[in-house]
């Protein structure tokens, strides 16, 4: 049996399975609303908590900093924490958004990497000066979520039914936060009209 070098890296099996993963690659059932995530990260081998981020958040060097989800890897150990006392909506889309994480951005050969969601629209101009939060992968993340909550041929099926839902309504339906349906619908109605100008 050969013995591991002490500096030859790990892969993350979990995460390596994940890589490169879109919304679609995940099993759901479209006949039931809401889309079940926690069924879907268990079904993939991951694991979830709901955790107080206090001390972290002090720890970090930005002011009022809000951690609403993590994701964590290290060896062949994967979570996905979300903040305790969040709304069920922001607790299901902060747990699809750390899924996107862990498809797109995370590396499985890195041997311990943490992955931090925030409530970043809060964070202004601070952002410009500390890089600890990359926007553009967190909006990457954002788009695989509503992508995964929200799967396109059921939310045109529900349309093609009824046209007069409300965003509300919709939100409730899909348990996603109003913003969210909003850029979903936003996202949806660019892409019908694109391919009409094809």
């Amino acid at each position: 049996m050969l013995k591991k070098r002490r500096n030859e890296k790990r892969m993350c099996d979990k995460l390596r399975e994940l890589n490169g993963k879109r919304p679609e690659n995940f099993s759901t059932d479209l006949r039931k609303l809401p889309i079940n995530i926690d069924k879907i990260l268990l079904d993939n081998g991951i694991d979830i908590f709901s955790v107080e981020f206090d001390m972290l958040e002090k720890s970090l060097p930005i002011k009022d900093l809000l951690i609403t989800g993590m994701a964590y890897a290290k060896g062949d150990d994967l979570r996905i924490l979300s903040a305790k006392g969040l709304q069920e909506v922001d607790r299901r889309f902060t747990l699809a958004h750390e899924l996107g994480h862990c498809c797109a951005h995370m590396k499985p050969t890195h041997s311990c990497h943490i992955e931090l969601q925030t409530n970043y629209d809060m964070l202004g101009n601070q952002n410009q000066k500390i890089e600890i939060i990359n926007v553009k992968k967190e909006e990457e993340a954002d788009a695989f979520a509503r992508n995964l909550l929200i799967p396109k041929e059921l939310l045109l099926c529900l349309l093609s039914e009824r046209n007069d839902f409300t965003i509300e309504e919709l939100s409730e339906m899909f348990m996603v936060p109003i913003k969210q349906m909003e850029k979903r619908m936003e996202d949806l109605f660019n892409d019908v009209s694109s391919r009409s100008r094809v």
